[in-house]
């Protein structure tokens, strides 16, 4: 989708005016942990966001609830939708994954994990596991990590409404782990890419295995407090299990501060909250997920061939997504994090472009 109806005439003048106002009158001041700033102050051309609420409100993007971006570590774009408001606690689905990413990291750093190439099973000594076989026997944190275990499963090919779904099948289950390590394999493991919302619950009993802590209290001690997340809610699955697959519910704002933690290489207030190592192994390719996406370790990429990143210097950028559309979007070489949040469901609506055709437009250095 392009711009339309924007006379060009008109948006240049414009962009002069507002870059000679910010340049004579900045305005700001704090939300949360936020200073503001204008777009223009920050090179953003705004003209590009006012049409993106435009279109937002005519639901050309399904129902958007909300829409924060962050530049140079300033709030510059905060608007809610059909209700929701800044206090809002949003399902953030499959964001949650990438939550779990990072307290692997911060286990990882602390050697409370050895090796990603440490086996999986060996954390789970005391399961009498169904269907074992050599390659059951085989897979490694990694490949759990970036969802090549193998496991024979069926999560994104039929609707999560289908009770043949796994994903349904998993939460209905009187334990969600064992249902998991029983599943018979399909895959070498590390071969295919194949979603499975299954496997960072296994993380999560892993996390408490080896702290001693359920993974929403550790979450909170090690990560969330130290960067200022004071609110939010962790749904538990059947078994008082923490839902580390797809139960955690976030502010828009607070997603925001998660983004900027990683945009930042895991720095917070001077403190190294997560190594940057940790960062840039997780957010980078780890296997194919087809010829658009690519998958780290719970981090989404778009392809080198996706028309998204076509006009990128680099392809630099790294998303956590969502059911439903709720994204949390990195754009380290520009300083941006992009936070959406939505209730989508299966939909398709064209989220892409929002990037592609309005945010990366947008940028005035590029």
């Amino acid at each position: 989708m392009k711009l339309k109806n924007i006379n060009i005439a008109f948006l240049f003048a414009a962009l002069i005016f507002c870059n000679s106002c910010s340049d004579h009158n900045p305005v700001s001041y704090k939300i949360d942990q936020w200073q503001t700033s204008s777009p223009e102050d920050q090179n953003i051309n705004s003209l590009y966001l006012n049409k993106l609420v435009l279109d937002i409100n005519n639901n050309v993007f399904g129902n958007i609830k909300s829409l924060v971006i962050i530049r140079n570590s300033y709030l510059i774009f905060e608007k809610y939708f059909r209700g929701d408001t800044r206090e809002t606690l949003h399902p953030v689905y499959s964001v949650t994954k990438s939550i779990v990413s990072a307290l692997v990291g911060i286990l990882f750093q602390r050697d409370e994990i050895s090796s990603l190439d440490n086996k999986l099973l060996s954390y789970f000594a005391d399961y009498n596991i169904k269907n074992p076989d050599t390659d059951k026997s085989s897979i490694t944190l990694r490949n759990t990590l970036n969802m090549s275990a193998g496991f024979q499963w069926n999560e994104l090919s039929i609707p999560y409404s289908d009770p043949n779904n796994d994903f349904q099948k998993l939460f209905s289950s009187i334990d969600p782990i064992q249902y998991v390590l029983d599943k018979p394999m399909q895959d070498t493991p590390g071969s295919i890419f194949r979603y499975n919302t299954g496997l960072p619950l296994l993380f999560g009993a892993i996390i408490t295995e080896l702290t001693g802590e359920p993974a929403d209290t550790f979450a909170n001690k090690n990560l969330f407090s130290e960067i200022g997340i004071r609110n939010f809610n962790w749904v538990h699955a059947r078994g008082n299990i923490v839902n580390t697959g797809s139960g955690l519910y976030l502010r828009p704002l607070d997603m925001a501060l998660f983004g900027e933690l990683y945009l930042n290489q895991g720095i917070w207030n001077r403190k190294q909250i997560i190594s940057p190592e940790w960062i840039s192994l997780s957010t980078a390719k780890s296997i194919v997920v087809n010829s658009n996406f690519d998958y780290g370790y719970y981090w989404w990429r778009y392809s080198n061939s996706n028309n998204v990143v076509s006009t990128l210097p680099i392809n630099d950028i790294y998303y956590a997504y969502g059911y439903g559309d709720q994204i949390i979007l990195i754009i380290p070489q520009y300083k941006i994090v992009v936070v959406i949040t939505a209730d989508n469901g299966e939909s398709n609506y064209p989220i892409d472009n929002i990037f592609k055709n309005y945010i990366l437009p947008s940028i005035i250095d590029k």
